[in-house]
């Protein structure tokens, strides 16, 4: 008996969250963000960072991060409102880091 195993150059898993390409055997997340809100509040933090999905703690580095500006607000006793421009700055740079 012969097994004959084809794997396609686009062949792209999905479990738990996360794509596994085959053919490069490397891991990718898709998290969609929301590109139309130009304000930075709160609110808009923990919703983005609530679609954040990591079940086996492969984004450890990023969340860790995200957490640390969370703590911050939190510190800070923000409200719901605009956060403060250092935070603001923080928070950008990490979306817009690829």
């Amino acid at each position: 008996m012969i097994v004959l195993v084809i794997i396609r150059d686009n062949a792209d898993s999905y479990i738990l969250g996360m794509q596994w390409n085959q053919c490069q055997d490397m891991f990718q997340f898709l998290c969609k963000l929301d590109t139309e809100s130009h304000v930075v509040s709160k609110r808009v933090i923990l919703s983005e960072v609530a679609k954040l999905f990591d079940p086996l703690g492969l984004l450890g580095p990023v969340v860790v991060i995200v957490k640390l500006i969370l703590q911050d607000l939190w510190q800070l006793a923000i409200q719901w409102e605009s956060v403060p421009q250092d935070i603001h700055t923080r928070w950008i740079a990490l979306r817009t880091d690829e």
